[in-house]
């Protein structure tokens, strides 16, 4: 029983580490995809939060910069 529980910590630890490294070692680009994959689906749910994530917490609209809105 204990050696089934070690060999699957070290298979859960094994999966964790491999998906680290893959997010670690991917391209710019490709993070910038997931990161705007994240907002669509964010915002397909109706969470704001996760919708706008990927925006600079201090970014403002143009227009509502114009009309005095923040």
């Amino acid at each position: 029983m204990k050696r089934i529980l070690l060999a699957a910590a070290a298979v859960a630890l094994a999966v964790f580490g491999i998906r680290r490294l893959v997010i670690a070692l991917a391209a710019d680009e490709t993070r910038i995809g997931w990161l705007i994959e994240d907002m669509v689906e964010g915002f397909n749910e109706r969470h704001a939060g996760e919708a706008t994530s990927g925006l600079a917490p201090d970014w403002r609209h143009e227009d509502l910069e114009g009309r005095g809105l923040r």
